[in-house]
């Protein structure tokens, strides 16, 4: 057995559900995705986050896990979608702190995200590189025959609405960066804690995304 099927074997194949799901363990080059829904349209998404760019090389790798997903499902539920299967492809450095602590620590992030965001893993791939850590994430979901929000269908007197409190994970990363602005401010640990989870773990909402 090769070192990436025994890296899929121990960290990926627990969640894809097992054999009996579409993923089929993760043992096959393909996955079969769920049956289509009668009067469901299918949706697709990928982002791919890159260390050094969208995150800290450093940074906790379930944080880094469940922002990967989060930002997928973000899209989804932007569509008025809920999100259902996923492709992971992940870009491994050759040196670094990338071993069997990191790995573990990452697919449980990946478990916890999946399943709060009601996913599940299909397939993927994982290769060894000489530049920074990589992942992207391919996520399928599901809406409603034609009700999918399109960007382009705000006109002129639409009412627009936000949700959350905007610009809390830019707040969060200036933190993270240790910017001196935000260190003299007047914020006591909760709010800080509040602000660099709004960075690290992103929590779109499906719910809303649903209404």
């Amino acid at each position: 057995m090769s070192k990436e099927h025994e890296l899929i074997e121990r960290y990926f194949a627990p969640l894809s559900g097992g054999g009996a799901s579409g993923a089929f363990g993760l043992l096959d080059d393909v996955g079969v995705m769920s049956p289509f829904p009668h009067g469901f349209d299918r949706l697709a998404t990928v982002d791919t986050l890159v260390a050094g760019v969208h995150f800290f090389a450093d940074d906790a790798p379930e944080d880094i896990a469940w922002k990967a997903l989060a930002v997928n499902v973000s899209d989804i539920v932007a569509k008025g979608g809920a999100p259902a299967d996923y492709l992971l492809a992940l870009s491994l450095p050759e040196t670094g702190a990338y071993g069997d602590d990191w790995l573990a620590a990452f697919a449980k992030g990946l478990q916890e995200a999946q399943t709060h965001f009601r996913c599940m893993l299909l397939g993927g791939d994982t290769v060894r590189t000489p530049g920074p850590l990589g992942i992207s994430i391919t996520l399928l979901g599901v809406a409603p025959v034609t009700q999918m929000v399109r960007r382009q269908g705000a006109k002129s007197g639409d009412l627009v609405y936000v949700s959350g409190h905007i610009g809390d994970a830019a707040l969060g990363l200036l933190l993270r960066q240790g910017d001196e602005r935000l260190q003299a401010a007047a914020l006591d640990e909760a709010q800080r804690q509040a602000l660099l989870q709004a960075y690290l773990r992103p929590q779109p909402s499906l719910a809303l995304g649903q209404i």
